[in-house]
């Protein structure tokens, strides 16, 4: 394809002139494919379209249009009006440009809300019917793209004028991955990936508790809500006692995470009774 006026600069990383980048390019498309299709599932097929075609010429819209509608229509700079609530991740992993320059410029160049959103899909994306049988979702791009959208820690410096909200939301978020690894009887797809989130989890447990009693304290039944959340808790700190004290009943990697969990765990300041509860399963 030739290209009617300049490229941009943000968008010259897309070598539309060479053909055997083109061609490189829609090989890699057809290995990826699956991975995008899983990772988009809540986007309209119209829209998937557009992922395609962001990353095969840096742009979400359709590159035949007229060429008077070409400046703004087909050298549109990023996804968002396709991306949804994910446009920050897409961009990241999808563009042409994998520098951490270009990273940075696409997750500064959108709103807090925008980074929020891919956040939240990125750990969706981790739950067990989302996640792909074999291999990594994002590929070797994965860790990178955890440390490009999450804040990766939940400590309350991290969220000086909201720890509490901010502690209970990431436990809470990451929680689902915990009790799948830990509670299931046998593996699962997202396993390899555990590790990731260790530290931001065991983090989170400083202001987890107190987030909870006010999450429910409004609720008629907030003494059932909370004591519920306990018992998950309990559960899963008591599977880890287990898989610390009888580790070869117990899955390689399940047998690592537990240990990495029990060792950043006590380097926590775990408040109300979660604390009481790591004391008594853990320490």
């Amino acid at each position: 394809m030739t290209s009617p006026i300049s490229l941009p600069e943000w968008r010259k990383a897309w070598k539309l002139d060479d053909k055997e980048w083109m061609k490189q390019r829609r090989k890699q498309w057809r290995e990826i494919k699956s991975s995008v299709e899983i990772a988009s599932w809540f986007l309209t097929k119209e829209r998937k379209k557009h992922l395609k075609n962001f990353f095969m010429t840096g742009s979400g819209y359709i590159p035949e249009l007229p060429e008077e509608e070409w400046e703004w229509y087909c050298y549109h700079p990023d996804l968002r009006p396709f991306g949804g609530e994910a446009v920050v991740l897409f961009e990241c992993w999808l563009s042409a440009d994998q520098s951490e320059e270009n990273w940075a410029h696409i997750k500064d160049k959108h709103s807090d809300d925008a980074l929020r959103g891919s956040m939240w899909r990125f750990r969706e994306l981790f739950k067990e019917n989302y996640y792909p049988a074999h291999g990594k979702l994002f590929g070797d791009v994965e860790e990178r793209l955890y440390h490009q959208l999450c804040i990766t820690r939940c400590r309350p410096e991290d969220y000086p004028d909201s720890y509490t909200k901010a502690a209970w939301s990431t436990y809470m978020g990451l929680l689902h991955l915990f009790i799948q690894f830990f509670l299931h009887d046998g593996p699962i797809n997202n396993d390899h990936s555990m590790g990731m989130f260790v530290q931001e989890w065991c983090d989170s447990l400083e202001g987890a508790y107190e987030g909870c009693c006010q999450c429910f304290s409004s609720e008629e039944n907030a003494e059932e809500r909370i004591q519920g959340e306990l018992d998950y808790f309990r559960k899963i700190m008591t599977r880890i006692h287990e898989v610390n004290n009888a580790p070869d009943k117990f899955e390689p990697l399940q047998v690592q995470i537990a240990k990495d969990v029990t060792e950043k765990i006590q380097h926590v300041s775990v408040k109300g009774k979660f604390k009481a509860i790591v004391e008594e399963c853990l320490l």
